[in-house]
């Protein structure tokens, strides 16, 4: 979940739902009417999510300004993780690039 054991142990003192799980596979097959630009991280340690799923999410979204970054010895919460401030700096650099 995260490198932290106390940010994990917070995950693990509430229930995920399974409905959201759902909800999200749900969702993947809208992936190819998203036109807007669209920016996919994941850390690749991830055991909540696979990275196989963000790489699926990047094919299918049909934005033709579209970006994936995998943190590979990361895991679920990025902003929580050792590479947090590279993590932030990715995201503030890609938003900030697509500013008028």
């Amino acid at each position: 979940m995260a490198t932290s054991r106390a940010t994990a142990d917070d995950y693990l003192s509430g229930a995920l739902s399974f409905g959201f799980g759902l909800d999200l596979f749900a969702g993947m097959a809208q992936a190819a009417s998203i036109t807007c630009p669209v920016l996919v991280i994941h850390g690749g340690k991830d055991r909540l999510t696979e990275v196989s799923g963000a790489h699926m999410l990047h094919d299918k979204v049909g934005s033709s300004d579209k970006t994936i970054r995998i943190w590979p010895e990361a895991y679920h919460e990025l902003h929580n993780e050792p590479e947090k401030a590279e993590v932030l700096t990715t995201i503030t650099d890609w938003m900030t690039a697509r500013l008028p």
